[in-house]
This record gives structure tokens, C-alpha cells and sequence, in this order.
């Protein structure tokens, strides 16, 4: 949690999480959200970073651009009025944070940037959804091996908003 010293969890609040364990050398990652006791607006941040985790996962494939695998993440987000990875004023990152990038014995590219996505990568999906004002924002995902005729997820755990 980030600037959440002092403060007491309330309804209506969101956790963003994220682990990035290491086994023998190779990155796992994976970004779980939940809300304390619910919250409509974050319920349909998270719809969209859901949309667009699995728009990504329909488009991923050997050949493919990072443009072509970012406008396919972007789509959602952008239908449902929000934005992520777009910029910000201030922000020298580029916005609120990318949708996918490159993961394994090190964080790499492939970003927005790639040429070409080739089977063998493997690719942390972190897609999210954030208000236009950056006020309220989550982000959901995994990690996504190319194979020669698509993808494969690699996460277990649900894609689904955990409600405590």
C-alpha cells in the first residue's frame, strides 16, 4: 500500500496488489485487486481492466506488433471512458502504468514499442482502468507465454474483484 500510513481501511476502499516472486533465477508477477465491502466505481474499473486483460489475451499470437497488442488492451479501457498507460501531466512515465511487458529472467521489453511479438516471450499482462483524474485506478494480471499458434496464461489465481 502506498500512502496509507495512518489510515484505517474503510468501505469503499481499494487495495491494489502485486507480487513479483523469483524462483531459481526467473520472475513470476501477478496483480490482484480487492475492495473493502465493495465500491460500484472500482467494481467498474475492474470490469474494464478485465475486458481488457482478456481482449489482450484474444489478439496475442507470434507476428503480432506491441501496438497492435496495446490498441487491443486500450479498446475497453478507452470504450468505457477511462485511461491507463496514456500520459499524464507530470508524469515522465507515461501515465498510470503499461499494459504489458516483458518478464523472465529480468523485466524487458516487449512493450508498446515491440516490432514483433515471437513465440517464446513471455509477457506480464498488467492491464488496468483509472479515472481520467488518476484518483481512483486498478489493474489486474499475469504472466502469458507466446506459443507458436497463440498464448497460454501461466496465472492460476481468478481474474475476478475479491470483495472483503
Amino acid at each position: 500500500l502506498t500512502k496509507t500510513q495512518g489510515k484505517v481501511l474503510k468501505r469503499g476502499y481499494a487495495i491494489c496488489t502485486e507480487f513479483s516472486p523469483r524462483y531459481q533465477g526467473y520472475y513470476g508477477h501477478f496483480s490482484w485487486p480487492l475492495v473493502v465491502g465493495g465500491n460500484r466505481a472500482y467494481e467498474d474499473l475492474f470490469a474494464a481492466a478485465q475486458e481488457s486483460y482478456f481482449a489482450g489475451l484474444s489478439v496475442l499470437k507470434p507476428g503480432i506488433s506491441g501496438e497492435d497488442l496495446w490498441q487491443a488492451f486500450n479498446k475497453p479501457v478507452a470504450a468505457r471512458g477511462y485511461v491507463w498507460g496514456g500520459p499524464r501531466p507530470g508524469d515522465e512515465n507515461g501515465g498510470h502504468g503499461p499494459y504489458f511487458h516483458g518478464i523472465g529472467l529480468a523485466w524487458d521489453p516487449p512493450r508498446r514499442e515491440a516490432k514483433e511479438i515471437k513465440a517464446g516471450m513471455t509477457i506480464a499482462f498488467e492491464p488496468g482502468a483509472a479515472t481520467g483524474d488518476g484518483k481512483k485506478g486498478l489493474h489486474v494480471g499475469d504472466v502469458v507465454v507466446v506459443t507458436e499458434s497463440g498464448c497460454r496464461r501461466l496465472g492460476r489465481h481468478p481474474l475476478e474483484l475479491m470483495i472483503v
